[in-house]
């Protein structure tokens, strides 16, 4: 996978990857880290591709460590119509 790098994007230290499949071009995933509240944040998307269709965030998930908070939503059973 070949991987594009963002820091600083919204506040110093914050950082952003995306990572791509290099055939196709497709996004397969998403992480970032940050600071909210002074707390360290991180979290990433995972994406899936419908057959025949487009891509879309299949698992994300995003820690609060400080907090013990940590939140993971899926996405399945798309279906191309």
């Amino acid at each position: 996978l070949e991987q594009i790098v963002a820091t600083d994007v919204i506040m110093p230290g914050d950082k952003m990857v995306y990572e791509i499949a290099p055939d196709t071009l497709a996004v397969k995933q998403f992480l970032f880290n940050t600071v909210l509240d002074k707390d360290p944040v991180d979290g990433q998307v995972q994406f899936a591709t419908i057959p025949g269709g487009p891509n879309y965030a299949a698992t994300t998930t995003v820690n609060v460590p400080a907090k013990q908070l940590s939140a993971k939503i899926e996405n399945f059973q798309y279906v191309k119509q």
